[in-house]
């Protein structure tokens, strides 16, 4: 039977995404961690030959240039888009959906959202 395995997923995500940026955290960050940083969550769709997995991205730094956030921003696309990886227990398809800005209410945070389209097969 098809089952994803969330927890090799995210260790995944989390190695890939610390190639862009050294924060990494899933879900939310701490207080305690430093700028930049890079959040990111995982949602499934089960389909018939596997999982459709969406991957969203969320990059925030404490200033008032955005030249951080494009960066890393730049950087993940260049490691995650357009991509199959072959892992050990799985493999997974992944795709650029969306990249925008995300207006913060405290000005002198900057954010970039990036949405990517997974396929997960076990």
């Amino acid at each position: 039977m098809l089952r994803i395995n969330t927890e090799n997923l995210k260790k995944f995500v989390v190695r890939e995404l610390k190639k862009a940026c050294p924060n990494v955290a899933y879900l939310r960050a701490t207080d305690k961690t430093p700028f930049p940083y890079v959040v990111f969550e995982l949602e499934h769709k089960k389909q018939e030959t596997g999982y459709l997995t969406f991957i969203e991205i969320n990059i925030f730094d404490n200033s008032k240039s955005s030249k951080a956030v494009e960066i890393i921003a730049d950087n993940i696309e260049d490691i995650l888009d357009d991509t199959m990886f072959d892992e050990e227990t799985f493999t997974i398809s992944i795709d650029l959906n969306a990249r925008n800005n995300v207006d913060e209410s405290d000005k002198g945070i900057q954010r970039r959202r990036l949405l990517f389209d997974a396929e997960y097969y076990d």
